[in-house]
């Protein structure tokens, strides 16, 4: 925890979030199957800016990842965006703030507001190594 704190300059509060995912790739390729082995499908930032920044502009909340297995950029790892790529990054009233991929009115057509060379895999990494970004 004195790392968490450390990296925040202060006191921290744990926010009792907690989501747990099994990846199964052939489970999730199964035809109807919307859940089981699956992750999101789509990019987006837990967060706005508002809640992961202070009123000074200091880091206030971080999201924390730890992997229960070996992970590589092709087993499901995560993927982040540097905010720098991010267009709407301290703006809360934009949706693609919290959402930077929606589909567009092209049937079948998909829209990014960042680049995807701008994305990132955290990976390789071992299981129970503990990675964490703003947003």
């Amino acid at each position: 925890w004195k790392e968490a704190e450390a990296a925040l300059g202060g006191d921290c509060v744990l926010e009792p979030t907690f989501a747990a995912y099994h990846l199964n790739y052939h489970a999730a390729s199964e035809e109807g199957n919307r859940y089981n082995g699956t992750n999101f499908s789509l990019p987006h930032r837990d967060y706005t800016f508002s809640d992961s920044y202070d009123k000074d502009g200091n880091l206030a909340a971080i999201t924390i990842w730890v992997p229960v297995s070996d992970v590589s950029d092709e087993n499901g790892c995560m993927f982040v965006v540097a905010k720098e790529f991010d267009g709407n990054y301290q703006r809360d009233e934009a949706y693609d703030h919290m959402l930077v991929q929606s589909s567009g009115w092209l049937q079948n057509k998909t829209f990014l507001s960042f680049p995807l060379a701008a994305t990132r895999a955290l990976a390789p990494a071992p299981a129970g190594s503990v990675m964490g970004w703003a947003g």
